[in-house]
């Protein structure tokens, strides 16, 4: 995207620990590396945009670019999914924010063992909301959650 600025704000993620049957959240800065599901993940930087020539957010609303590495941990290929394991919400309301089109494209596909990819989550979101959480799941059948906090 055009006209694009990297946020220098702090984002925090908390990766949750099981201590008995609570999860205790443990914060981790960007560009910190977290293991989490059989995957390593880092959010590289955030940025925000209004757009290029051909596509735009609606009026009221910024692109939110979300840059991320996720490497393989596991001995087999797993398939990384935007849409089955990110999630955006805003706050303090919670509601969920779509995923939507970008200049660079999203984490997406087969990932070999011990491989990496890098891809970019954009979304399309109220330029009068600043903080949002950001969330990843490895799979439906695991329970643990990693958040980031994103404010703008």
């Amino acid at each position: 995207m055009s006209a694009s600025t990297t946020t220098d704000k702090t984002i925090a993620s908390t990766a949750n620990t099981t201590i008995g049957n609570q999860q205790t959240p443990s914060h981790h800065k960007i560009g910190e590396t977290v293991a989490s599901s059989g995957w390593q993940i880092t959010v590289n930087k955030v940025s925000t945009s209004s757009g290029n020539d051909f596509l735009k957010p609606k009026d009221g609303h910024i692109f939110l670019e979300i840059n991320v590495t996720m490497k393989n941990l596991t001995s087999e290929t797993q398939t990384a999914s935007s849409l089955a394991m990110w999630d955006l919400k805003s706050l303090p309301d919670g509601q969920k924010q779509n995923i939507g089109l970008g200049d660079t494209p999203g984490p997406e596909g087969k990932v070999e063992a011990g491989g990496a990819l890098t891809g970019t989550l954009t979304y399309e979101v109220p330029t009068n909301i600043k903080q949002y959480t950001l969330s990843f799941t490895g799979s439906l059948l695991d329970n643990t959650l990693t958040i980031w906090n994103i404010n703008l």
